[in-house]
């Protein structure tokens, strides 16, 4: 359907699809069909989704110490081990960008851990990226910027909300310590905000300027009292968001020699606000408008 509605031009964005490895199938093989034969001029499939664990409130999520909560696991991992550093090898001889949904810090080191000896055998160059990465043990903080690997997480769960309460009945004290952004940056991490959309925690939603608020104040938006996501000196400044939300996400796809910044050559791809959002408090950034977009140069919206 995508492909489809790029030929008739009715199509106003860019489309980097994934092809989801399954336990069993010959993952790399079948993305590369895909590459070869369902691509357009605004739709390609060049990434490998891997699930490395599953997720906390089904006590599927994979983490180096047990669940608060249910003490004899620590969750399991979603394919073994040897698969995904199989897959993550093939991929990458291939060309193609691995996406790792890694939940629980132990998820997160096992995806380190196959990149890292994709990495010990060629160095392709090719940013991987690791998916949420909710809890990350701190000595795997570092690896992230040495190995060139994106992490890429969604910028609307890291607010205080309800789900807070079930994290700290599966994880205890753990939980006071997730999404540790702003480490990551200063550790030299290519951080992008990916609304994860249509799945949901506590909000769901595709919409940019909430994801880059909650990012900025640890709070869902709009909110302007109670206690920040903790730990609270572990937001982002908003330059750092736009700058995940903008350039660095295109480097992401691998679209940043076209995309992600406003500079001559590139294409005009670019979100007109009705507010300048550095003067504004922080907890109005989603509530504004969005005056016009486009893409390409061509007027995608304006609005009235």
């Amino acid at each position: 359907m995508l492909l489809d509605l790029d030929r008739r031009g009715e199509i106003g964005q860019r489309v980097v699809a994934a092809k989801a490895a399954i336990y069993g199938d010959d993952p790399v093989a079948m993305l590369a069909e895909a590459n070869r034969t369902l691509r357009s001029a605004n739709v390609t499939i060049d990434t490998l989704k891997v699930f490395v664990d599953g997720v906390p409130e089904a006590h599927t999520s994979a983490y180096l110490e047990p669940y608060a909560d249910r003490p004899e696991t620590n969750g399991p991992l979603a394919a073994p081990e040897e698969d995904i550093r199989r897959w993550a090898r093939e991929a990458d001889a291939a060309g193609f960008v691995c996406h790792f949904h890694a939940i629980g810090d132990r998820a997160v080191r096992v995806a380190l851990d196959a990149i890292e000896a994709v990495r010990a055998e060629r160095d392709s160059g090719i940013r991987h990226v690791i998916c949420h990465g909710d809890l990350i043990d701190p000595a795997d903080l570092p690896r992230f910027a040495q190995l060139g690997v994106v992490w890429n997480t969604s910028g609307q769960w890291i607010a205080a909300s309800p789900v807070d309460e079930v994290m700290k009945r599966r994880l205890g004290e753990r939980a006071a310590r997730h999404y540790q952004t702003r480490s990551a940056l200063e550790a030299g991490t290519i951080l992008t905000l990916g609304a994860d959309y249509a799945a949901s925690a506590y909000v769901s939603t595709y919409k940019p300027l909430t994801l880059i608020e909650s990012a900025v104040t640890r709070r869902l938006a709009g909110v302007t009292d109670g206690d920040p996501l903790p730990p609270a000196d572990e937001a982002i400044t908003l330059e750092a968001a736009l700058r995940a939300m903008t350039i660095d996400a295109a480097r992401q796809l691998r679209v940043d020699d076209v995309t992600g910044s406003l500079e001559a050559g590139k294409d005009a791809d670019l979100v007109v606000l009705n507010r300048n959002l550095f003067e504004i408090p922080s907890h109005e950034i989603a509530a504004t408008s969005i005056g016009l977009t486009m893409r390409g140069g061509r007027i995608t919206h304006e609005s009235s």
